[in-house]
């Protein structure tokens, strides 16, 4: 199999005038760099504050166009992330950095201390962004608007909840009513009933076709029970 090398990533960051990005441990309790593939990509993590993750907002890149894709999950969240937010990108060499299963497509990961290339300042992100727009590189869905690749009923969503709640805690529940306290009695009525888990898993992995690798390694890892029932 060949393995994919890079000649060059992108890393976006609140903090400007770093001289190396260090390796920092996140929500898979491992210490790895981030960073992206393209630069559109790198420009949607400067942001301010949050809106709740996925909860919020939901970020990819289109496969055939690789145009990054920034979808707005509640009206306003845009603004709230990207207007007035400032950063770097920062341009890195790829040749420690790879892609492995935690990782979406988009993204790579490294292990190493890496010393920029190059450093672009972002002064606004908002409208950073909206030029990548004008130019083609990102696609802006504003709330209620969406791809029909994402469902109305944001059945993603439960997913994602269903699975960090096992990963995580069931915090992860009470963080979704912060922002999208309707879906909260779908997550629970799934998540505290073994035959609606089975049945959602084995419809997740038909209508969710780019998360099977995330839904099948959940159902390894934290769902064991049910894919000894044959998931």
């Amino acid at each position: 199999m060949k393995v994919e090398t890079y000649q060059e990533v992108y890393h976006g960051s609140h903090e400007q005038g770093l001289k190396y990005l260090e390796p920092r441990k996140g929500t898979h309790r491992k210490e790895w760099l981030h960073a992206a593939k393209r630069i559109a990509q790198a420009a949607l993590y400067i942001r301010k504050g949050s809106v709740g993750g996925d909860f919020g907002c939901s970020k990819w890149e289109a496969p055939k166009t690789k145009q990054s894709i920034f979808l707005e999950r509640f009206s306003g969240a845009f603004d709230q992330l990207y207007d007035g937010a400032k950063g770097s990108i920062y341009i890195l060499p790829g040749e420690t950095f790879i892609s492995n299963e935690m990782c979406f497509d988009q993204e790579v990961i490294s292990e190493s201390k890496v010393m920029p290339k190059k450093e672009i300042v972002i002064n606004n992100s908002k409208e950073y962004i909206l030029g990548l727009e004008k130019k083609g590189d990102v696609i802006i869905y504003l709330y209620p608007n969406r791809p029909e690749s994402i469902p109305m009923d944001d059945e993603d969503i439960v997913m994602k909840t269903v699975i960090w709640a096992r990963q995580f805690g069931e915090d992860e529940i009470d963080r979704l009513g912060k922002y999208q306290p309707g879906l909260v009695s779908r997550v629970r009525k799934i998540y505290h009933n073994q035959e609606l888990l089975i049945s959602s898993f084995q419809k997740w992995l038909i209508d969710f076709p780019s998360y099977k690798e995330f839904i099948l390694a959940a159902l390894s890892k934290d769902f064991q029970e049910l894919k000894d029932k044959g998931i």
